[in-house]
């Protein structure tokens, strides 16, 4: 049995009758890097991906892995193919629903979610009139970008 928690601040259960017409999962175990997801016309397909991205796919934490503790290592250094048959009349914004049923069924997922106090930082404005400064005439020696984006600073 897979177990993780979800840290979240909203709702995370799966819309009811939200389920593949078909699937199917095999290890990879081919080595290889490259990994790929995509959906074209009603097949959903993930070639060579850890189970972790497959979570946080269905969860919608691509860019939020920070938010999925105490899913085991294998989650992260086995790899899966998975090719999944979208029913008709299904949107796109369900296929997150599809792929959480998919991973309860097949890894026997179980999501617990909670809501824990973190650090974190306030971005807040120094001035009272909310204006940025020009610092560059009085920091000459900083670092500055360049028009390509790259920073510099003198020797």
């Amino acid at each position: 049995m897979l177990l993780a928690t979800l840290l979240t601040t909203g709702n995370i259960s799966p819309q009811v009758g939200a389920e593949f017409e078909a699937a199917s999962v095999k290890p990879n175990a081919s080595g290889e890097r490259r990994q790929s997801q995509r959906t074209e016309g009603r097949t959903f397909r993930a070639i060579n991906v850890p189970a972790r991205t497959l979570i946080r796919q269905a969860y919608q934490l691509m860019f939020e892995d920070y938010r999925l503790l105490g899913a085991p290592d294998w989650t992260t250094t086995s790899h899966f193919d998975v090719v999944a048959t979208i029913p008709d009349g299904a949107s796109s914004s369900q296929t997150g629903a599809m792929l959480q049923k998919l991973l309860a069924d097949r890894f026997k997922l179980k999501i617990h979610t909670e809501i824990r106090e973190a650090p974190a930082y306030a971005l807040v404005l120094a001035r009272k009139d909310g204006r940025l400064v020009d610092t560059t005439s009085r920091f000459p020696n900083r670092l500055r970008s360049t028009p390509s984006g790259r920073s510099t600073a003198p020797l």
